[in-house]
């Protein structure tokens, strides 16, 4: 690509040397995305652009005005902001969250796979796949321990390649982001969501399970159907009554849960505000008509 061209692409106030690089596999890959993210994310697609930002971050390896003096890492900030230019994306025209979070964990990942501070991560890109170490990924093992049914954890000790998703990527760069006294016990925080996400399934299906065995029957078609005779005569107007704001508030749950995927920020956190746990304007999913 022509030079002179690649200095147009960049602003003045860029402090990304784009001289002799060329960015044209990169911005057509970040262009592509900001047009389809509203589809589903994949990895094929965050690890091709994150090879792309691997040859830019080692093209700019001695530019020290790129670097942090704090973490001697390139600056993801600056980063993200050249991505959003050769993109063409102004989020206070048009935000898109899905393609900000795209470009912020492309980033993230190239940033592993290149800066010293994350070389103990081992993280590397096969088949356009996220590989770690086993014992990278999950440090600490949780095993059975005594006869009161107990468990404890011990050290991962297996270095197997493992595939990882984007949520463990995040995980892993936080981690690695910050010194020995600041990281964050992520075994636990695994721990914890994994038995909340556990506990949220078994609920829903106890609750599934219960309605169908309970008030329904398969006819000779094939299909399951309610049967209202049982409803009506086990049960009462008043307790419907009493179950309809509830699940107004499963029924808000599942919406909201939904956007927070859409909008959540490169911290995670939802960039517009969610709705009221109890609202009153929301519809249910399913209308009785």
């Amino acid at each position: 690509m022509n030079t002179n061209t690649n200095k147009k692409e960049v602003s003045k106030k860029s402090i990304i040397n784009v001289q002799g690089f060329d960015q044209k596999a990169l911005k057509t890959s970040l262009i592509s995305l900001k047009t389809d993210a509203s589809k589903i994310e994949g990895i094929t697609r965050l690890t091709l652009i994150a090879s792309e930002f691997e040859k830019l971050i080692n093209h700019n390896k001695s530019n020290t005005d790129l670097i942090d003096e704090k973490t001697g890492v390139i600056k993801k900030s600056k980063l993200i902001a050249h991505a959003f230019e050769l993109a063409s994306y102004d989020k206070k025209l048009a935000p898109n969250g899905t393609f900000e979070n795209m470009v912020t964990h492309a980033i993230e990942l190239s940033l592993m796979l290149t800066s010293k501070n994350f070389k103990k991560a081992q993280v590397k890109i096969k088949d356009n796949k996220i590989i770690v170490p086993s014992n990278v990924n999950q440090p600490k093992l949780p095993i059975k321990s005594g006869t009161d049914g107990k468990t404890k954890t011990i050290e991962n000790p297996s270095k197997d390649d493992t595939s990882i998703n984007i949520s463990d990527m995040r995980a892993i760069f936080k981690d690695f982001s910050k010194s020995e006294n600041e990281t964050q016990n992520r075994e636990a925080r695994m721990v914890k969501t994994k038995n909340l996400a556990t506990e949220l399934r078994t609920k829903f299906k106890e609750l599934e399970t219960f309605l169908i065995d309970n008030f329904s029957e398969m006819k000779k078609s094939g299909q399951s159907i309610w049967l209202a005779d049982t409803i009506s005569t086990q049960l009462s107007q008043n307790l419907i009554a009493d179950i309809l704001p509830k699940a107004g508030v499963i029924n808000s749950f599942v919406i909201n849960a939904q956007k927070s995927f859409m909008n959540d920020n490169i911290e995670g956190v939802a960039t517009t505000e969610l709705g009221l746990v109890r609202d009153d304007k929301i519809k249910l999913l399913v209308q009785v008509k």
